[in-house]
């Protein structure tokens, strides 16, 4: 509390007049990141041209997102103090991993309107298409391999969890490819 007081000026009081406790300003802080980031995520489900482009424009852009450092930082603090603070977890789950599944579930609910298996289960689809997102890239950045992703390494990692989300799900169109 103190440093965040030497940061923005006041007092401890003022601080503890708006927040109760460490854990409070702390959820107050995530929140307006992951408010952020999920508006950013939003805006990306929209769709351009055919599914697959738009699902990968959508993936490519969430990748982007989450290999920030912005978001790299969170994750990395969230996974730090979940052991001291259990709610923190449960609060950045809900705030930012659900609320990405719900934007997502819509979203391709609107590219695949006719299938069956995205109809029935739109939240598993979302899950299985983010899980597939948070791989090469996401896993060497979160772990401080390499240094950020290239544009190029980016992309190659959406076009794989598009095309395997795809062939996971037997879209018609998408399964020879």
């Amino acid at each position: 509390m103190s440093d965040i007081r030497t940061e923005i000026g006041g007092s401890k009081s003022t601080l503890w007049n708006y927040f109760s406790s460490k854990e409070d300003l702390f959820a107050a802080v995530m929140k307006t990141a992951t408010d952020r980031m999920t508006g950013q995520i939003k805006a990306l489900a929209r769709i351009e041209g055919d599914a697959r482009g738009s699902l990968e424009r959508f993936c490519s852009a969430y990748i982007q997102t989450i290999v920030s450092d912005e978001a790299i930082a969170m994750h990395r603090l969230v996974i730090g103090e979940v052991h001291r603070f259990p709610q923190i977890g449960q609060t950045f789950f809900g705030d930012a991993v659900e609320t990405v599944w719900l934007i997502l579930a819509d979203f391709l609910r609107q590219l695949f309107p006719d299938n069956d298996r995205i109809d029935r289960t739109p939240t598993d689809a979302a899950e299985l298409l983010t899980s597939l997102c948070h791989g090469r890239s996401f896993l060497r950045r979160i772990y401080g391999v390499g240094d950020k992703p290239a544009p190029d390494d980016i992309e190659d990692d959406a076009h794989v969890a598009v095309t395997t989300f795809l062939r996971a799900l037997a879209i018609p169109e998408y399964r020879a490819r």
